[in-house]
């Protein structure tokens, strides 16, 4: 091969990496770019007056697979910008020890640029990386750009309500969504969660609720909205009571569905009374008054009837009632089943974490068993009506509930357990004493094994 030869072959060898350098990196960006826009665009179209509906929930889909294909770009271009240099042949005839002093300072020049390019590549392609990590991140640091939630410089005596919100996905999704509802006139604050799929919204005391400017503007940015109607809080028709005696005794900060629900369905039945409702602890007992009723004499019969199952009720109001109506997260009789599915769940998981200890179990069947309990419990509930909140009838749900658990997961757990410790771990899961609102001798906390 002659030398003329061996150089044009490296001119093209280091023109196509050159080129494939460049690639690696625009492409990185521009995917990186791509892969946020389901945040960004949504911005960009409201700023300008263009309605984004469903513009982000079409893109979120593809942003896994563009946060996939940044990084290989980026792996593309660390290895063209970083890769080993190898020598073309002909190329140490310039700097050959018998060479010429010209040919000397010919190669020290040729080499001083060669390295500058490489070091302005590596300085590029850092530059490249950050810019990338930068719009990649977007969607968890937009809110913080846009400003946090007004929520708290509301007055206290507005009116609150809850919006249900399908398709929210991150951070930039709550945050566009935020701005949307805080723009709508009436609106006084709006909170967005959107892990948990909804918005508080405030609006003025007494002022009709704008539910389908609400609306509206949730399908403007791509989103489907429901209002919570049992969830629209005036402060100046509710009532929240401090109880005792409603906690679960096993499970530590969570109310006892076995009490709250007959207590509630009581309460509920009483003239004057709209809805009741229980915080996640079964401390706090709230009760939204019908606006034809009075809220005094409603609260004495509510008072009544808490006291006479021995719940001490003590009423709360002032900033603790705001904060109470604000803060809490409320469920009426129809979500209570949450609390003893919860409180279910937990014991279980207790009672398999000490038989596998007893048993000397390994590791991974260890979390196998406690895997399985989250997979059957909520299979548990299929083909049973939603427990009603009379006491008889919701004990009857959780023992059926229950039996169909136990049969489930003692088949299941015959594939990791001998057939004698599977029928000693039923015995164990079936050893459940549901508390009866009647039934005030024994302190909660003490003395009961579980609901």
């Amino acid at each position: 091969m002659t030398l003329s030869k061996a150089k044009a072959q490296s001119s093209d060898a280091k023109s196509l990496a050159s080129r494939g350098e460049t690639i690696a990196k625009v492409g990185s960006l521009v995917s990186a770019i791509v892969a946020s826009s389901c945040c960004w665009l949504p911005l960009l179209l409201l700023a300008i007056g263009v309605s984004s509906a469903g513009v982000a929930s079409a893109l979120e889909i593809y942003r896994p697979v563009l946060i996939v294909v940044t990084f290989g770009f980026l792996a593309a271009a660390f290895y063209f910008t970083y890769r080993p240099r190898r020598k073309a042949a002909g190329e140490h005839i310039c700097c050959a020890a018998e060479s010429t002093d010209v040919d000397n300072r010919c190669c020290a020049s040729t080499s001083t640029g060669r390295f500058g390019m490489m070091a302005a590549n590596k300085i590029m392609l850092w530059v490249v990386t950050l810019l990338a990590i930068v719009f990649l991140l977007f969607p968890h640091y937009v809110g913080a750009l846009l400003g946090g939630s007004e929520t708290n410089t509301a007055a206290a005596n507005t009116n609150r309500a809850i919006v249900k919100i399908e398709g929210m996905s991150c951070d930039a999704c709550a945050a566009v969504t935020e701005k949307t509802l805080r723009d709508v006139p009436g609106v006084l604050a709006a909170e967005v969660d959107y892990m948990r799929g909804e918005a508080v919204i405030r609006t003025e005391s007494g002022a009709a609720f704008p539910r389908d400017e609400i609306l509206a503007a949730l399908k403007k940015v791509g989103y489907v909205g429901h209002l919570d109607r049992h969830r629209q809080i005036e402060p100046a028709r509710e009532i929240v009571f401090k109880v005792a005696r409603l906690g679960c005794p096993l499970v530590d900060g969570v109310g006892c569905g076995h009490l709250l629900a007959p207590t509630l369905g009581e309460i509920d039945s009483m003239e004057g009374v709209t809805r009741s409702f229980s915080n996640w602890t079964g401390a706090l007992i709230r009760v939204s008054v019908a606006k034809t009723s009075d809220r005094e004499a409603v609260a004495e019969r509510v008072r009544a009837v808490l006291a006479a199952n021995q719940q001490k009720p003590s009423r709360i109001a002032g900033d603790d009632l705001t904060r109470a109506l604000q803060k809490e997260d409320w469920r009426g009789a129809d979500r209570i089943f949450e609390l003893t599915s919860y409180e279910f769940n937990t014991v279980a998981k207790r009672r398999i974490n000490d038989f596998a200890s007893s048993e000397g179990l390994k590791r991974s069947e260890r979390t196998r068993l406690l895997d399985l309990v989250d997979e059957l419990w909520e299979k548990a509930a299929e083909g049973l009506d939603t427990p009603k909140p009379e006491s008889e009838a919701y004990a009857m749900y959780w023992r059926n509930r229950l039996d169909k658990f136990v049969t489930a997961y003692a088949h299941r757990a015959r594939e990791l357990l001998s057939a004698e410790q599977v029928e000693k771990l039923v015995r164990m899961a079936s050893r459940v004493e549901s508390p009866s609102p009647n039934d005030q001798s024994v302190p909660r906390g003490k003395g009961q094994d579980a609901h």
